[in-house]
């Protein structure tokens, strides 16, 4: 629940090197064990169960946010590819905390990730927000 959510830990780490931008109602970060350079993580900074939910402040800022980002990312990798995934509470949840990631498709798939299922990711977390927060900077 709220007070042991993790996600709410995460969005509420204001001062994190892997933070990318933060917003009333948003925070977006490049997570620790990210499976692609570059991988976002955006969480609402309140603790919301289900996307649907969201109100239409909320959702007007995150069309906004997102755009940000994607604006970030397309200076930083040149109109990469990516999957955005929304991640909502399944029926079969108490609870959950709502959030998308945003992955962008930059490495080709090797033996280790399709076989093994073990991701690796050849730039750091902090290194990947910190290009991201300067490219915003820059917006």
């Amino acid at each position: 629940h709220e007070g042991d959510c993790l996600l709410c830990r995460v969005a509420g780490e204001s001062s994190s090197p892997r933070n990318i931008l933060s917003t009333r109602y948003f925070t977006a970060v490049c997570p620790w064990a990210s499976r692609e350079p570059y991988e976002i993580m955006i969480l609402p900074k309140e603790h919301m169960r289900r996307f649907i939910d969201l109100d239409d402040d909320g959702l007007f800022e995150l069309a906004t946010f997102l755009s940000t980002i994607y604006r970030a990312l397309d200076s930083v990798l040149k109109s990469p590819s990516f999957n955005l995934v929304l991640h909502t509470k399944p029926k079969d949840r108490d609870d959950f905390h709502w959030h998308l990631e945003l992955i962008p498709r930059v490495l080709m798939p090797m033996v280790s990730e399709i076989g093994l299922n073990i991701y690796v990711n050849t730039v750091f977390p902090e290194e990947a927000a910190e290009k991201l927060r300067s490219a915003i900077q820059r917006l």
